[in-house]
């Protein structure tokens, strides 16, 4: 707070950082004149540091309440000195013209540098065994109730079929899949759950032939093996008849006249 014009800033400070770390951190950036808070850093400039002081508006002893109590503070005190007025994000933040643009010119043209095998290796070591989005009970309700009823546009499901129509998986990649896959057991609520969403549910025509035109292809990948193994048994399955001697039918044919799948 400052004592000279009365205006205040807002924040919280967490059981790691501590509150003495919390506005050293602070006090270091405004006699850098680097603050982010440009009301603050110019309160700070006008009057002086002797000007500032630092209190504990209220302990928190559960730090999950922490944001939800710091917002509490700033609806009531109506800090000038926070550049946001949500706690813990930039929410109604509003950046000037000449700050986007400087924004803008300095990102753009920066394109990443291609990871290496050893940096993919180094990254797959140090995530191999954690669990993500794996959310509490609480969590997955909200996330449920806020899903629900959400329909796709028709031109975002056309954006999402372009962007991955023509996409394929290594055969490593495959493999890793199958053996993640292997053994695993759905239990008896989440089949419940699959089978309770998909009743009642409408596939369109254009989407029944797509799955019809995979199972066929499928079909046809597997059928061409079997040919290349017996070739014998191919010509059993084109003609019936022995003494037939016509041409062989297509296997496109062929496997039209087969069950899909």
């Amino acid at each position: 707070m400052c004592t000279r014009n009365g205006q205040c800033y807002v924040g919280q400070a967490g059981s790691s950082e501590g509150v003495g770390g919390r506005w050293r951190r602070h006090r270091y950036a405004l006699r850098k004149g680097t603050h982010p808070s440009k009301y603050m850093q110019r309160s700070w400039n006008k009057y002086g540091e002797g000007a500032f002081e630092w209190h504990i508006i209220e302990p928190v002893a559960n730090s999950k309440k922490l944001q939800t109590r710091e917002q509490f503070w700033m609806d009531s005190l109506c800090p000038k000195f926070n550049t946001a007025p949500a706690a813990g994000s930039n929410l109604g933040l509003r950046m000037s013209e000449a700050a986007r643009a400087k924004m803008s010119a300095t990102r753009r043209g920066r394109t990443k540098a291609p990871r290496t095998a050893e940096h993919r290796e180094n990254l797959s070591r140090a995530l191999m065994g954690k669990c993500w989005g794996h959310h509490d009970g609480e969590t997955k309700s909200r996330i449920s109730k806020k899903m629900k009823g959400r329909h796709i546009s028709k031109e975002t499901r056309e954006k999402l079929s372009k962007a991955n129509s023509g996409k394929t998986l290594s055969e490593e990649t495959r493999s890793r899949l199958s053996k993640a896959n292997t053994g695993k057991v759905q239990s008896t609520e989440t089949r419940e759950k699959k089978s309770r969403s998909l009743k009642g549910r409408q596939v369109s025509e254009e989407t029944r032939r797509k799955i019809s035109e995979t199972h066929r292809k499928r079909h046809r990948e597997s059928t061409n093996e079997s040919i290349a193994l017996a070739p014998s048994a191919n010509m059993s399955l084109t003609s019936s008849n022995p003494t037939d001697t016509s041409k062989p039918e297509c296997l496109d044919c062929i496997t039209h006249t087969l069950p899909d799948g």
